[in-house]
């Protein structure tokens, strides 16, 4: 398989804050779909922008066939006086190619959006303009398709769609996939890119990144204001916790640990809903890099 795009020891720096430090992969025609994920501030923009040419590097090198490269922001602009149908003849006049009104009812009708062709764009919803942004990368037939939070604007049901779409797609191309919605990148990914602080900590298949985290025993609080006293008396046993701010009533430790934490848990059982191993998903595994990450 042919590499679209090859990065190379990419520095990407913004007076004295860097956004990438030598980061190294390559992505190939026919690689599925490869989620790229990260804390917020993580570099996932700037690396999509200097993949795009947008951006002008610091040091190292990245080869791309840029016309084989189609990108859908995460908030498309679109003429508000175009029509659906309109905006994507227009795309593919700029690229010299021909008007096929087949080929333009496919991808509209791909999107959910064939009923709407004859609507002017000015009147879609945030959700459909982005269905709208997916048909116009797609309809230039891309090796390879960047989506920037594809399913964030839509519905459930929405998402759903797009989500079915774009494994469609990936038999034919090549998509790369940022978001923030990790279920949605666990369920159409079969490859990561995990960012963080600009370094890429992990570059692989996503099944192996999830079953490479530890088992995690969870606690379920009864009531969120216990979480402060549990915590004190486990870290206080060298208990290491996962303790991120949002799991208000929850609390997290490795199964390896399990045996020293129940001998203090069970003088504490009245504070406690449940305790089990919980389940693998992406959004553990991730929890766990970067926290793990943030203590080195």
């Amino acid at each position: 398989m042919n590499n679209i795009v090859e990065v190379n020891n990419l520095n990407v720096q913004f007076e004295h804050f860097e956004a990438l430090k030598d980061v190294n992969f390559h992505i190939q025609s026919g690689a599925g779909v490869i989620g790229l994920i990260g804390p917020n501030g993580a570099g996932k923009t700037t690396l999509i922008h200097s993949i795009l040419g947008q951006l002008a590097i610091t040091k190292g090198i990245i080869n791309t066939h840029r016309l084989a490269i189609a990108y859908c922001p995460d908030t498309p602009g679109f003429d508000v006086y175009l029509t659906a149908e309109e905006v994507l003849q227009q795309v593919l006049e700029l690229r010299d190619l021909p008007i096929n009104k087949v080929q333009i009812n496919q991808n509209l009708e791909q999107v959910g959006l064939l009923n709407h062709k004859k609507r002017l764009v000015g009147r879609f919803s945030r959700g459909m303009k982005q269905r709208l942004g997916i048909a116009v990368a797609n309809i230039l037939e891309p090796k390879l398709l960047i989506l920037d939070e594809p399913t964030s604007a839509l519905d459930p049901f929405g998402r759903e769609d797009i989500l079915a779409l774009i494994i469609k797609i990936a038999k034919e191309r090549t998509v790369l996939i940022s978001s923030h919605l990790l279920s949605d990148i666990q369920r159409v990914a079969n490859r990561l890119l995990v960012l963080h602080q600009g370094s890429l900590l992990f570059d692989g298949s996503t099944t192996d990144f999830i079953h490479n985290s530890e088992n995690m025993v969870l606690i379920k609080l009864k009531n969120a204001s216990f979480k402060t006293e549990i915590t004190k008396v486990l870290t206080g046993m060298n208990v290491a916790l996962n303790t991120k701010a949002n799991f208000v009533d929850k609390i997290y430790f490795p199964v390896n640990q399990m045996d020293t934490a129940f001998d203090v848990l069970k003088n504490h059982v009245d504070a406690i809903e449940r305790i089990g191993i919980d389940d693998f998903s992406l959004d553990k595994a991730f929890d766990q890099a970067i926290l793990k990450e943030d203590k080195l």
